[in-house]
């Protein structure tokens, strides 16, 4: 006979839970393969997925479902008891209240250093309803079809770079054999910085993007982001979407691994920058001086991190070891 627990709502709804339990581990709460010897399989229906957008939060900070919710009275059983035992709540607020409050207790100078590659809200320590559902929603809810759903379970998968992907058919699946916890790779297209901005956390991630710039090149202006997510695909190559106006440059981003140790992807940009205005010469004298702007500016960061005890200045510095190691000719 089915228990009243979330895994038997999700079965009754037509998902899929085979091998595995919810329990805390060193990560926290997590999913976990009962048998390693067997697969492990967790299967989430299309009709579970959440319209991140429909998402809110009522005036005591519980997320507040009724506008997400189908009219289905078995989805909409599973949804409320998910967000009962698992959704935001005022510790979720107050976790977020913490982060922020150690950031914006980090040095002037450090802080400084760190808008080259953070967005400015992210030293704010005061946030309406919305930011909270924004930073909650960040690490579980998931783009398919340019469209954004928060997904109930998955959510619960810790991250690993070495973690398998997340699948998706009529719904959002997790499938293999592992050998304790399931770990999926929460995104291969960030680097360390825009990881900790998005999960508050250190990944030793495998890219290094160039840090936000706004700089006078020759008779050009050029601004470069960190949207990673923005790109077009050149010879299965994955290039920053890039664009002129009047005479300033518009770059998504520039990931500095790629142009360091991927030919193609180098020429590609060079291609670009010569295409905006700038002769080859130039375009080679630019990205150099970014490379070495960025490394300088890293280690600017990591000596300002010695000077720091806090934990969020030590999570810092293993970002930035990060980036120059991916840097490096190591």
């Amino acid at each position: 006979m089915l228990k009243n627990n979330i895994l038997d709502l999700l079965i009754i709804n037509g998902g899929i839970a085979n091998n595995i339990e919810i329990k805390r581990g060193i990560y926290g709460r997590g999913i976990f393969t009962l048998n390693s010897s067997k697969q492990s399989e967790l299967f989430l229906p299309k009709e579970l997925l959440v319209d991140s957008s429909k998402i809110i939060l009522d005036d005591n900070y519980n997320l507040n479902i009724e506008y997400a919710c189908s009219n289905n009275k078995l989805s909409k059983n599973f949804l409320k008891k998910y967000f009962e035992d698992y959704g935001f709540n005022i510790n979720a607020k107050n976790d977020i209240d913490i982060f922020y409050k150690k950031i914006s207790n980090l040095s002037t100078e450090l802080k400084n250093y760190l808008n080259f590659f953070f967005n400015k809200y992210f030293f704010e320590n005061k946030f309406s309803k919305k930011d909270y559902i924004d930073l909650y929603l960040n690490s579980r809810q998931i783009e398919i079809r340019n469209k954004k759903y928060f997904m109930p379970l998955i959510e619960l998968i810790n991250h690993s770079t070495q973690g398998t992907d997340y699948l998706f058919s009529e719904g959002l699946y997790v499938k293999g054999c592992f050998q304790d916890e399931i770990f999926t790779n929460y995104n291969i297209d960030y680097d360390s910085f825009e990881f900790f901005k998005n999960y508050q956390f250190f990944s030793k991630q495998k890219k290094a993007l160039s840090c936000k710039l706004q700089v006078k090149f020759r008779n050009k202006k050029i601004m470069i982001e960190r949207n990673s997510d923005e790109y077009k695909l050149i010879k299965n190559i994955k290039l920053p979407i890039s664009i002129t106006i009047d005479n300033t440059i518009f770059i998504s981003h520039i990931d500095l691994t790629e142009v360091k140790r991927n030919k193609n992807y180098y020429d590609l940009i060079i291609k670009d920058f010569v295409k905006y205005g700038l002769n080859e010469n130039e375009a080679n004298e630019f990205l150099k001086n970014l490379f070495n702007y960025n490394m300088n500016l890293l280690y600017k960061i990591k000596n300002e991190c010695v000077n720091q005890s806090s934990s969020i200045a030590i999570e810092i510095k293993k970002v930035v070891n990060n980036q120059i190691s991916c840097l490096s000719n190591k």
